[in-house]
């Protein structure tokens, strides 16, 4: 299973056809997810996703890239040396405390 997440169809503007992929999934199993600017199918979701800061929003492909080497260079450090990423929450639990931003910052 994933350590991270990022969601499809969010990256790019596919018109009225699609505006990203479910969030809500991985975020319900505790997953930190990275998502595009383009989330409107899941409009209500991602207002509390974004309000409790517990996911991380990329603008274009360079900050994915770095969005996802970040979360690999702390995934790989020694168990003893880092701690655990923040875990997102189902849209009908309370918002996590920890952050997907902090977790890359960390």
């Amino acid at each position: 299973m994933a350590d991270v997440v990022f969601v499809g169809r969010s990256l790019l503007d596919l018109g009225d056809r699609q505006h990203g992929s479910d969030m809500i999934e991985p975020a319900a199993l505790g997953k930190p997810v990275i998502v595009g600017p383009f989330t409107a199918n899941f409009a209500d979701a991602m207002r509390q996703f974004v309000a409790s800061d517990a996911m991380l929003v990329v603008q274009d492909a360079h900050a994915l890239e770095e969005s996802v080497a970040g979360c690999w260079r702390i995934l790989t450090r020694p168990r003893r040396s880092r701690r655990g990423p923040p875990r997102s929450s189902s849209a009908s639990r309370a918002p996590p405390t920890g952050t997907l931003r902090s977790f890359l910052t960390r």
